[in-house]
């Protein structure tokens, strides 16, 4: 396999990746609080993703300044963006997917000094 099609398939692991987030974290939403609130938290997901893509174009494109981008550096190029913005995006991830232990709560509300 030549490099390009690794560093391809390697760029369509990271988007399954993101489409498999956004499901979970919509189907959690939907079961929770309904579609309106499950339409509204994709849109705030699409719209990090894309700045995120953007941040990681641009953070990709300062280590080929001045390089003439070949079929094998655009692969390069490309694979970086993606997991740029997969390392920005996931610690928004971890604060939606992190899921509440109900005796937790439930030992809070009962606590003398809770209001």
């Amino acid at each position: 396999m030549k490099t390009e099609e690794i560093l391809g398939l390697v760029n369509v692991i990271f988007y399954i990746a993101h489409i498999a987030v956004f499901s979970v974290l919509g189907y959690r939403q939907n079961k929770k609080h309904g579609i309106k609130s499950t339409f509204l938290i994709l849109i705030f997901l699409l719209v990090l993703f894309f700045v995120s893509l953007q941040i990681g174009g641009f953070i990709a494109q300062i280590f080929f300044i001045g390089k003439q981008l070949t079929s094998k550096l655009k692969a390069i190029h490309d694979t970086l963006t993606i997991v740029i913005a997969t390392l920005a995006e996931s610690p928004v991830w971890f604060i939606f997917l992190k899921k509440k232990d109900k005796q937790t709560n439930e030992t809070q509300n009962d606590s003398p000094y809770s209001s």
